[in-house]
């Protein structure tokens, strides 16, 4: 969720140790998560007022579990390429935790030649999801582009509608 990002990213600003930070984050995740699956899909919202926890602008940061990559995937190039360091740090307290070697970790900010970047300002919601949907389907992220994203929205209203207002 993205309360997960926000409160890592929070947590730090208040200096609070990371120890304390990922024992509490924790329990975002699945206890399988790290290793029985490829991918971790962390959805960011970004914040441009210093004095805001969250913000107005959506991204995504996907922990490639067997790639060892963390990349960042932002449809406007908005969201601190520092903030891969952050996700690294917890995503190796986690391998720590476990026991597990210590990896060096790629980081990659993954720029406007490799995905489609959004022409307006409140489409950037619908493009993370489409984005993340196109990772986990194995399509190219260049699958879709603006002109796409009003039939993408309809198409994930009508999937949430099915989702949660049938009634069996």
């Amino acid at each position: 969720s993205t309360h997960f990002f926000t409160k890592l990213l929070l947590g730090r600003n208040a200096g609070e140790k990371d120890t304390e930070i990922h024992r509490e984050l924790r329990s975002c995740f699945d206890p399988a998560t790290w290793s029985h699956y490829q991918r971790v899909v962390i959805p960011v919202n970004v914040t441009f007022d210093k004095k805001a926890a969250e913000g107005t602008h959506w991204s995504m940061i996907v922990v490639d579990l067997e790639a060892l990559t963390i990349r960042l995937y932002d449809s406007m190039n908005l969201t601190p390429a520092l903030w891969l360091s952050v996700m690294e740090a917890f995503v190796q307290h986690e391998w720590d935790a476990r026991g597990w070697s210590r990896e060096l970790w790629k980081k990659n900010y993954v720029g406007n030649e490799q995905i489609p970047m959004q022409q307006d300002s409140c489409s950037c919601g619908i493009f993370v999801c489409a984005m993340a949907d196109s990772l986990g389907a194995g399509r190219d992220l260049n699958s879709f582009f603006q002109d796409d994203i009003d039939e993408i929205r309809c198409a994930m209203d009508k999937l949430l509608r099915r989702m949660y207002f049938v009634k069996d």
